[in-house]
């Protein structure tokens, strides 16, 4: 197994304390079984040092002990992987997709999950021309603004509901929630989201949901283009795109219903 980078590489805006932690589990992760005297050795730590932070990995859930005083990964590793593993799967599963409505629009796409109050980007697709959209793998947004209201508009009532509180209570949103609120309720009946300079004044952008078994939203696929290019008819047949490849990649995800 690979480990993190040495310290040598590190950068100067983490936390070092954080990154030993990580350094510890990565170990633990490699080679199970050791003791606090082995892994404090085995990252140049004293055995004080390592001993707390692994009480501290213990007390997360991410490594446990043995009787003989050994760490292995705890349950909260399984957890973290299997999350990372739907989300690497859930990305490969969707590149054709992103490929084929890009191409098809020749417009750049994306795919976003939720996590917590944000979404994030976990894969894109571009297209080969000079004014397009660049996607960033990995930025994150926060839910109700631009086509990620997708990612919230299909979740039960409750959840939106709780979900609003949340955003209104942490932060400056843009819109007033009532608008905000017609505008998820809007998207859930057509089935999809289409943002008109919400995020950029210059940008157009559509998004459906993803579902998996039993409709539960996992996932957004997003068309992102310059407006000066989208027009009405353009936009329908980006929509056209997006809920053909919501529908493929649902069935592919045990939705047997997708809209």
């Amino acid at each position: 197994m690979s480990l993190p980078p040495s310290s040598s590489n590190r950068s100067g805006y983490t936390i070092e304390s954080v990154r030993t932690a990580m350094d510890l589990l990565f170990s633990v992760c490699g080679q199970p079984d050791l003791g606090v005297t082995e892994l404090a050795r085995k990252n140049g730590l004293g055995k004080a040092r390592a001993y707390r932070l692994l009480r501290t990995l213990e007390e997360c859930g991410l490594v446990k002990r043995t009787e003989e005083q050994r760490f292995r990964l705890g349950h909260a590793a399984l957890l973290v992987g299997s999350a990372a593993t739907a989300q690497i799967n859930l990305a490969n599963l969707a590149a054709a997709e992103l490929a084929r409505v890009g191409e098809a629009v020749q417009e750049s796409t994306q795919l976003r999950i939720r996590e917590g109050d944000e979404s994030v980007c976990i894969g894109s697709w571009e297209p080969n021309r000079d004014l397009r959209v660049h996607i960033v793998l990995g930025r994150r947004r926060r839910l109700g603004l631009g086509s990620n209201k997708a990612l919230l508009a299909f979740e039960s009532a409750d959840e939106i509901e709780s979900t609003l509180d949340r955003l209104y209570a942490a932060s400056d949103m843009p819109v007033p929630r009532e608008v905000l609120r017609a505008r998820l309720d809007e998207a859930r009946r057509n089935g999809y989201c289409i943002s008109r300079g919400e995020v950029s004044e210059h940008l157009v952008s559509m998004s459906v949901p993803v579902y998996a078994k039993g409709r539960k939203p996992v996932a957004a696929l997003n068309i992102s283009a310059p407006a000066i290019r989208m027009s009405e008819e353009r936009i329908r047949y980006g929509i056209e795109q997006l809920l053909e490849a919501s529908a493929r990649l649902s069935a592919k995800l045990g939705c047997e219903q997708a809209a």
